[in-house]
Order: structure tokens, then sequence, then C-alpha cells
């Protein structure tokens, strides 16, 4: 995971990314979509690297104190998915060849 605080001057809330197996698992039950699991899983068979992304609002006692990460990153809500897709080049298929072939 990885995780930013981000200071609006009004409120302080950190964000926290990562694989959405983990940030599911670090998030409110109450706030993770039923079908979530079965749903990143349809993601990642047709391709899709699946990220999950999270947030936490922080006390302003914690703002600029020695918190920690664990502690950052626990009773999150979850907020969605980012997908990205790596698709093969135009002449991938001819490089993988081509790299066999070689010596």
């Amino acid at each position: 995971t990885m995780s930013v605080a981000v200071d609006t001057g009004k409120a302080v809330t950190a964000y926290v990314k990562g694989s959405f197996e983990k940030i599911q698992a670090l998030c409110l039950p109450e706030t993770v979509p039923k079908g979530y699991h079965e749903t990143c899983q349809g993601f990642a068979a047709r391709g899709f690297y699946t990220l999950a992304i999270a947030r936490k609002a922080l006390a302003d006692r914690e703002v600029g104190s020695n918190i920690t990460r664990d502690e950052i990153e626990t009773e999150l809500e979850m907020l969605g998915l980012i997908l990205f897709r790596n698709e093969p080049k135009p002449d991938a298929e001819e490089a993988i060849k081509a790299l066999k072939e070689g010596d």
C-alpha cells in the first residue's frame, strides 16, 4: 500500500492505494460494495491491473504527529477502483519470436 495525507486547510484526509485485496482488508466492511471481490477478479481476468483506493479523515491531533502507517491504514472508507490496462505493442509478437530464436 501507499498513503498520502492531504491538508486542504479545513481538514486532513489520508488517501491509501494498493491491491484490491489489501485495501478491502483495511476498509470498514460497510463501505465495501457487495460483490466487490468478484468484480475485481473479473477485471483482473480481463487483463486489467486492478488497484483500490480508500480514505480516512485524520483528527487535528494526528496531523504533524508521529502517527504510524499502521494507525493511518485502518478503518478506511472504500472509494473505488483504479484500472490500468497494458496492451502489447503491435510488434510484440515478432519481438518475442526473435528473442526465442536467438542464441
